[in-house]
């Protein structure tokens, strides 16, 4: 009779790395990322990448000469029941390179589609950067763990 061990990871974000593309360099702002596979970055100079099948976008906004941590309390103090949203969840992550962020997920509806939002804060001292994932709700369960373990991989100057 044998007998094995099997390790199992416990971040679930590392499983989800066979889902990412290859790492894309914004050179303007100083940023990269490995997005999720099938999203594509359009030709339109638009920062960030877009999956037309489901619905959903990755959008990076470079905030310069704030504190991300100053924006991310900014950011979670918001009325979000004035704007019609909901913040569902704040938590602060470590990126693959061990720097700090904040991921807040947001759920809000358009056209009577619930649409969710992830929100990733991240930065240094003198420069944040927001990172936006939309997409519908009904997507989540697919898309949430890929798009966490994408946001992972971001490296920024």
């Amino acid at each position: 009779m044998g007998f094995s061990q099997v390790t199992v990871e416990n971040d679930p974000a590392k499983q989800f790395k066979k889902d990412l593309s290859k790492r894309v360099l914004f050179e303007n702002i100083n940023f990269s990322i490995q997005p999720p596979l099938h999203f594509i970055q359009p030709d339109t100079g638009f920062t960030g990448f877009m999956h037309i099948g489901v619905g959903a976008s990755i959008a990076i906004a470079p905030v310069p000469y704030r504190s991300y941590k100053n924006v991310n309390e900014e950011f979670k103090a918001k009325d979000f029941k004035a704007a019609g949203s909901e913040l569902i969840t704040s938590t602060s992550i470590v990126l693959d390179s061990k720097r700090e962020a904040f991921l807040h997920t947001v759920r809000f509806t358009i056209q009577d589609k619930i649409v969710e939002r992830i929100v990733l804060i991240l930065g240094t001292d003198e420069k944040t950067f927001m990172v936006y994932a939309n997409y519908p709700a009904l997507v989540s369960p697919l898309l949430s763990q890929v798009l966490d373990a994408s946001f992972k991989t971001i490296e920024f100057e």
